[in-house]
């Protein structure tokens, strides 16, 4: 069992951001590289080799989630800097599972922009 915190530290450890890089380029590269037979109506949008991916001229979003019963989570790195873990102690239910989403994702952004001063030095 991770705590978000750790979890945080993994993702950002994954591509060197902080901590010991875990991939290398090119891993990370195949990592978040669209799919071969990628059908998707949305080419920007796609699931890599694990992880989901938002691409276009001013970003690259990289995320993960998943969810058991009673429990929902998710974390995200931004091209922007901002990183974050969200865990949920319940599970949205599937017909609502994408608004749900769509508003704690805009939640997040809205946050993290709103923020005038970030704390400097190291967190964890």
């Amino acid at each position: 069992m991770a705590t978000p915190i750790d979890v945080l530290k993994f993702f950002l450890a994954i591509d060197g951001a902080k901590g010991q890089r875990l991939l290398s380029s090119n891993a990370f590269d195949t990592l978040t590289a669209p799919p071969v037979l990628a059908l998707a109506p949305r080419p920007n949008r796609y699931y890599g080799m694990g992880v989901n991916v938002y691409k276009d001229d001013r970003q690259f979003n990289w995320f993960h989630g998943g969810s058991q019963p009673g429990l929902e989570a998710l974390a995200l790195r931004t091209s922007a800097g901002y990183s974050w873990v969200v865990a949920l102690n319940s599970r949205v239910q599937s017909d609502k599972r994408s608004t749900f989403f769509s508003e704690l994702d805009r939640a997040l952004w809205n946050a993290a922009k709103s923020v005038k001063t970030w704390p400097q030095g190291d967190l964890f």
